[in-house]
C-alpha cells in the first residue's frame, strides 16, 4: 500500500476544491464572530449560523474597498472562493466582498437573554456572595485535562499549600457542554466541603465560549450556594456567566490568585493581627495601671494614715502659731509693763516727795487724804507726810485762792 505525506494529501484536497465550480465566487450569509483586524490590514473572522460555522479571510486589497469595519454579531453576506489552506489542512472562504445586513440572529438572541436575566435580577450586586479569603476546600468546574486546570493547581500549590482542591469535571465546548457545566455546578453546590468555586476554561473562539452564555449555566450559577469566580477565556473574552458570578477573573490564573490568600500574605496578616493584639493589651494594661494609680491616690487621700499625718501637720502648725502668739503676747505684755513702770515711776508719790513736796491726811480714825482746802476747817489736826517722815499740825488759819482768810 502506497503511503502519502501530509502535504500530498492536502494538495489532493486542494485540487478537488479547485475542480468544483461551486466553490468559486460563492455567496454565503451568516453572523460574524471572532473578528480580528490584523496589523497587516488583513481581516480574519468566522461566519456562522445556528448550527455551523466557516472560517473566512479577507486580504488587504479587498478589505480596503469596503466602507465599514465588520464587528462581532454583525449579520453579513459575503462573496468569495472556498479553498484549503495547505499548511494546516483547513478550508476557508477567501472573501472578496462583504455586504452588511444588520445584527445577527445569534447576537440578537444573546442580547434578549441578557436583558431577561437582568430583569430577573441575576446580575444584581446585592445577590453577590463574598469570596472566602481563607477557604479549606476549593471546587473547580472545568475540563479535567485542560491547561487552565493545570495553571490553577500550580498557582494554588504555591500560594496556599494546605488548600484542598476538588475537581468537578465537565465539557467546556460543544453542543452538550452547557448541560454538562450546569450539572457540575449543581454538584459543587451540594458539596458541603467546598467553600469557594472556580468555573474556568482556557481561551478559544467565540463559538467555543458559547456554552458559558447558555441560560442553563447562568441559572445554575445563580442558584449555587457557594461563592463563584468565573474565569472564561482571556481577559478580552466576556460571557453572561461573568455577570452572574460573584466575581469575574480575567484568566484562570487570575482566578487562582483571587480565590484565597497567599501564604506570605497570610503570615503578614497574622503578624499584623498579633502586633495589633499586643498593642491593644499594652494599651489596656497602661490604662488599668493609670486607673490603679488614680484609685491609689484617692485611697491615700482618705486613708487614716494620711488623715493622721495631716492632723499632726495641722497640730504642729497650730502649736507653732500658739507659741508665736504666746511669745508675741508676752512680748507685748512686757512692753506694757515697762511702759507702766515708767508711768509709775513718773507718777510715784515718793518721787514727788523727794522734790520737797508733801501731802496731808486727816488726823482721825479714817485718815483720809486732804484733797481740797474746802474739806478742812480751822482747828482740824492734820498729818503731813514728807519723804523721810511726817508731822502733826493743827490748822490755825485757812486761806482760799480768792485770798479770803477763814479763822
Amino acid at each position: 500500500m502506497f503511503v502519502y505525506t501530509v502535504s500530498e494529501v492536502n494538495k489532493f484536497i486542494k485540487q478537488i476544491f479547485s475542480c468544483e465550480q461551486i466553490f468559486y465566487n460563492i455567496n454565503v450569509k451568516g453572523e460574524i464572530s471572532n473578528f480580528k483586524y490584523h496589523e497587516s490590514k488583513n481581516m480574519f473572522f468566522t461566519l456562522k449560523d445556528e448550527n455551523s460555522s466557516i472560517r473566512c479571510v479577507m486580504f488587504k486589497m479587498h478589505a480596503d474597498l469596503i466602507n465599514f469595519i465588520p464587528e462581532n454579531g454583525m449579520f453579513v453576506e459575503v462573496c468569495g472562493d472556498i479553498n484549503i489552506y495547505e499548511k494546516n489542512g483547513t478550508y476557508q472562504l477567501y472573501t472578496t466582498k462583504i455586504i452588511e445586513q444588520g445584527n445577527g440572529t445569534i447576537q440578537h438572541e444573546l442580547a434578549k437573554l441578557q436583558n431577561k436575566l437582568l430583569v430577573e435580577g441575576l446580575f444584581d450586586n446585592s445577590q453577590k456572595k463574598p469570596i472566602i479569603k481563607l477557604p479549606k476546600v476549593v471546587g473547580i468546574v472545568t475540563a479535567p485535562g485542560g491547561a487552565a486546570l493545570q495553571d490553577i493547581i500550580k498557582i494554588l500549590s504555591r500560594r496556599l499549600p494546605i488548600l484542598k482542591l476538588k475537581i468537578f469535571p465537565c465539557l467546556v465546548q460543544g453542543l452538550s457542554a452547557a448541560t454538562s457545566i450546569a450539572k457540575a455546578i449543581k454538584k459543587v453546590s451540594n458539596d458541603c466541603e467546598v467553600d469557594n468555586v472556580i468555573i474556568c476554561r482556557g481561551g478559544g473562539s467565540k463559538e467555543d465560549l458559547n456554552p458559558f452564555d447558555d441560560e442553563k449555566v447562568c441559572r445554575a450559577a445563580f442558584a449555587c450556594n457557594k461563592p463563584i469566580i468565573s474565569a472564561i477565556g482571556h481577559e478580552t473574552d466576556h460571557c453572561l456567566l461573568d455577570l452572574v458570578a460573584d466575581l469575574r477573573a480575567p484568566t484562570p490564573s487570575a482566578a487562582a490568585e483571587l480565590v484565597c490568600v497567599d501564604t506570605i500574605e497570610l503570615m503578614m496578616l497574622i503578624e499584623s493581627r498579633k502586633q495589633f493584639i499586643i498593642n491593644e493589651f499594652k494599651s489596656l494594661i497602661n490604662k488599668k495601671i493609670l486607673e490603679l494609680k488614680i484609685l491609689q491616690n484617692r485611697l491615700e487621700v482618705v486613708s487614716p494614715k494620711t488623715v493622721l499625718e495631716g492632723n499632726i501637720l495641722k497640730l504642729n502648725q497650730f502649736n507653732k502659731q500658739i507659741k508665736n502668739l504666746i511669745k508675741q503676747t508676752l512680748l507685748n505684755k512686757k512692753k506694757l509693763i515697762e511702759k507702766n513702770k515708767i508711768m509709775l515711776n513718773i507718777l510715784n508719790p515718793a518721787n514727788i516727795l523727794n522734790r520737797g513736796y508733801c501731802y496731808a491726811k486727816m488726823n482721825n480714825k479714817d485718815q483720809k487724804i486732804v484733797k481740797s482746802v474746802h474739806r478742812t476747817k480751822c482747828g482740824d489736826e492734820l498729818i503731813l507726810i514728807f519723804n523721810k517722815g511726817k508731822l502733826k499740825v493743827k490748822i490755825l488759819e485757812k486761806q482760799l485762792n480768792n485770798n479770803n482768810i477763814a479763822t
